[in-house]
């Protein structure tokens, strides 16, 4: 694995902001509720297991006895990024769906939530292509479901999230043999993860800090 030093640094960089993202959520219980506040976790709980995973992994890799660095991490990395796909389609839908709630409050909310399940259902069958088109399909309109409510909300933290998400689900897309500045596409998109954790902690941080915007007609766009 190209550049386990600086992956490392960053698994870990994403277990910090996970832990912040929790503890932002928990501070603002009042203003989230106990669902919002079961939903926004499960991205940071996910986020974090991957991480975990994902360290032992390269410690194994890297410091482990050499006959056994490949057969010990293997399992490690192999959870990894199931639990770093599982944070995308399942973790990102939840998490939006508490951002709605927040904002917006409608019977449209659970919408995002529902649609999770299409990648789940297919990866129960072991459906490749049906995983892989489903994954993107879902994301897709998870994305766009996002970028809509920050723009009314006015929520630039999650337009950003939002924006890193484009990348990452382009790089959990495109095929593990192609690589940029020594990582491959599988890495990428862990490291585009690892960032996005890091935002999201920070979008919850201000929410709580600064309020909810309460957003009363979602198809009128404020000047930011």
């Amino acid at each position: 694995m190209a550049h386990a030093g600086v992956l490392s640094v960053l698994e870990l960089v994403a277990i910090v902001s996970c832990g912040y993202g929790l503890f932002a959520l928990s501070s603002g219980i009042h203003l989230f509720g106990s669902l919002g506040l079961a939903y926004g976790s499960l991205w940071f709980l996910l986020g974090a297991t991957s991480n975990i995973c994902g360290l032992v992994g390269l410690y194994l890799m890297m410091y482990g006895p050499v006959e056994q660095a490949a057969r010990g991490s293997q399992p490690w990395i192999q959870y990894h990024y199931l639990l770093a796909w599982l944070t995308i389609v399942l973790g990102y839908p939840t998490f939006l769906t508490m951002i709605w709630l927040a904002h917006y409050p409608s019977p449209y909310d659970q919408l995002n939530l529902v649609l999770a399940l299409l990648p789940l259902l297919a990866w129960a069958k072991r459906r490749t292509k049906t995983i892989v088109l489903t994954t993107q399909i879902v994301s897709g309109i998870a994305i766009l479901s996002h970028i809509w409510i920050c723009v009314v909300a006015s929520q630039i933290y999650g337009l950003i999230g939002a924006g890193i998400m484009i990348i990452n689900v382009t790089a959990l897309s495109i095929p593990t043999k192609y690589n940029l500045w020594g990582f491959s596409s599988r890495e990428m998109y862990v490291i585009g993860l690892s960032i996005t954790s890091a935002i999201f902690a920070q979008e919850v941080s201000t929410m709580v800090k600064g309020g909810v915007v309460h957003v009363s007609d979602v198809f009128k766009v404020p000047a930011f």
